[in-house]
């Protein structure tokens, strides 16, 4: 009989275990390649770009910053590296998972949350002639 290492509890030879140390360390040497491909995603495209973009209204150009892109195909192929979590969306779910860069405006058409009733909204909008009954406050009755 041997004893457990962490646990002490005594157990048959035949239904022990032992620590493989070539696979653990092949799979420490993986997961530090995993880590660098990683790694070196966030300094390929982590980094927003300065891009100039021109203003109608003030006829000037204006840096901004900008995401950099990639298409559907290097997408792929770059999140082979971490197949557990999904490390690329399309850029119209990157944007509706933002929040808004006024809190008080309006929610553009086509965010994730654009089917839900707007109550400011519902204040200013006139409601059909005839759908409400003569002083009726809009509410539940």
């Amino acid at each position: 009989m041997a004893k457990c290492f962490l646990t002490g509890i005594e157990v048959a030879l035949e239904s022990a275990y032992v620590l493989d140390r070539g696979a653990t360390k092949r799979a420490l040497h993986n997961l530090r390649d995993r880590l660098a491909a990683l790694e070196r995603l966030l300094s390929q495209l982590g980094p927003k770009d300065s891009v100039e973009r021109f203003d109608p209204r003030s006829q000037t150009t204006k840096a901004r910053a900008e995401h950099r892109l990639v298409c559907a195909s290097v997408a792929a192929a770059l999140a082979a590296s971490y197949p557990e979590s999904p490390l690329f969306v399309t850029w119209k779910e990157f944007m509706s998972r933002r929040p808004p860069k006024f809190p008080g405006s309006p929610k553009p058409k086509g965010r994730a949350d654009a089917g839900k009733q707007d109550i400011r909204n519902e204040a200013v909008a006139k409601p059909p002639a005839g759908s409400r009954k003569e002083g009726s406050h809009g509410g539940p009755e």
